[in-house]
């Protein structure tokens, strides 16, 4: 598959081209609105942001590297993210970590709705994955040098 446009995305295969829904399109369809989470007894809430990165040549998936000397996730890969704050939705923390771990302003991110939450059992973490659309990517990231090592 070949993503072309926002609008839509092309098909290749043995029958010729089939014209598809763009990954902005699939990705709206796909995802579950925001509820109110509540993670077992125990366990701290968290989110990240899956950023998905629209490109001249399509979409692509945004990643960050932990650096080597943390305490927890070193050298990890992984999506911006972290616990959440007093207060703030999964949404808000997400976008919030975004800022602080690689420079995305919060208003370049569209918020398209959630993956399945998911727990870490050796941390004990409640993870909630919020996606966002970054229509207009910044031509670089600005890294966190004290969490983040690199930016894929």
């Amino acid at each position: 598959m070949l993503f072309r446009s926002r609008q839509e995305a092309v098909l290749v295969g043995g029958t010729g081209v089939v014209t598809a829904p763009s990954p902005l399109a699939w990705l709206q369809r796909a995802l579950r609105p925001p509820a109110r989470v509540v993670p077992p007894e125990g366990d701290r809430l968290s989110a990240v942001l899956v950023p998905f990165l629209q490109r001249p040549d399509g979409a692509s998936l945004l990643f960050v590297e932990k650096t080597a000397h943390l305490r927890k996730h070193a050298g990890q890969i992984a999506f911006p993210g972290g616990a959440l704050d007093a207060g703030e939705t999964p949404e808000q923390a997400a976008l919030r970590e975004a800022w602080e771990e690689i420079g995305l302003a919060p208003e370049q991110v569209s918020l398209l709705g959630r993956l399945d939450e998911d727990r870490t059992y050796v941390t004990g973490y409640h993870i909630v994955p919020v996606v966002g659309w970054i229509a207009s990517p910044p031509p670089a990231w600005r890294a966190d040098a004290v969490e983040v090592a690199r930016v894929h």
